[in-house]
């Protein structure tokens, strides 16, 4: 005994429900089809975005090709006449394609997104004419112009305020899912879904923040450069306290990010001093090296290492100081 899969409405295990298509959808898919090729879209993802096979899409535009050709002229037709009803259909054409352009490609969208695409270009375009464009009749278009508006219309109306307010209030940054979460905690029941559906019709979207390109050295500057007094001669293992470097990084955090000054007495390769807080100042800087100096207690004559640092008193490469006085001089 077979059973059914699990969601099929009717048939055999896998086999899809047979759907039908109107002219004026095929029409619609074919020429929706040449305007894309033109633009590099293959037939096989034109077929895919309309939810259509591929070899289904090319046939359609085997049929159209072939009854173009065979209505080219009207029996009993003049030159003259031909040319005037050639005019005709290449205007309707030609308009065809724009207001295609300016829909939106909303043939695939709900029928009120449609009549609401209509009534916005109405002053432009021929109703009947968007009507054939999008699939949708004349008259369930103008008895739309007079039917109330539904409750979920008028869900979506107050829902669209919330959403604004929600994607302002985050300074352009909340998506989707962001926004969804913060009305469900201000206890407006709804989907994910169809806050991204609101967020699309009014055209917002998530702006991702730029990124903060965080220095730490600075070479660009006035301030008198050092001397390298340690050449890049770092191996000094024989004696401690005679030659110490430092240098700061940050770390980034939930909270934000941190920054880490160390000093590293080479003699030993163990870190001396250090110290953190959330800003990159002098202070940062000087506090490793008290530090160091307290732990120590080195001799005059140390040789202190960095790089140039972004802080003014700091910007040298090599310093030679007496800590006896806790000055470091150039």
């Amino acid at each position: 005994m077979q059973r059914k899969a699990k969601g099929s409405k009717a048939g055999p295990i896998g086999r899809r429900e047979r759907r039908t298509f109107t002219a004026e959808h095929k029409a619609d898919a074919v020429r929706m089809m040449h305007e894309r090729r033109a633009t590099g879209v293959s037939v096989a993802q034109e077929a895919r975005e309309l939810d259509i096979r591929a070899e289904q899409l090319r046939r359609w535009a085997q049929e159209a090709n072939a009854d173009r050709a065979a209505v080219s002229s009207v029996p009993g037709e003049t030159l003259e006449q031909e040319n005037r009803r050639l005019r005709r259909e290449d205007e309707m054409l030609r308009q065809e394609q724009a207001f295609a352009k300016k829909s939106g490609g909303v043939l695939r969208e709900r029928v009120a997104m449609r009549y609401a695409v209509i009534t916005r270009h109405r002053h432009e375009f021929a109703v009947r004419l968007m009507c054939r464009v999008l699939n949708v009749t004349p008259s369930g278009y103008y008895a739309s112009l007079t039917r109330p508006e539904s409750w979920r219309a008028m869900m979506d109306d107050v829902l669209m305020a919330h959403v604004r307010v929600a994607h302002a209030e985050s300074h352009d940054r909340y998506g989707a899912p962001r926004v969804h979460k913060e009305l469900t905690a201000q206890g407006w029941p709804t989907s994910r879904k169809r806050v991204a559906r609101l967020m699309r019709q009014e055209g917002l979207v998530a702006r991702s923040p730029k990124k903060r390109r965080i220095t730490t050295t600075d070479s660009h500057h006035a301030d008198p450069i050092a001397p390298n007094l340690l050449a890049r001669h770092f191996d000094v293992s024989a004696e401690t306290d005679r030659v110490s470097v430092s240098d700061m990084t940050y770390l980034p955090t939930r909270e934000g990010t941190l920054y880490l000054a160390t000093v590293l007495d080479l003699g030993s390769r163990r870190c001396v001093g250090w110290a953190m807080q959330d800003s990159m100042e002098v202070s940062l800087v000087m506090r490793a090296l008290s530090m160091a100096i307290i732990s120590r207690r080195p001799a005059s004559g140390l040789i202190h290492h960095s790089d140039r640092g972004s802080q003014p008193e700091f910007s040298q490469s090599s310093q030679q100081g007496d800590l006896k006085e806790i000055v470091i001089a150039c």
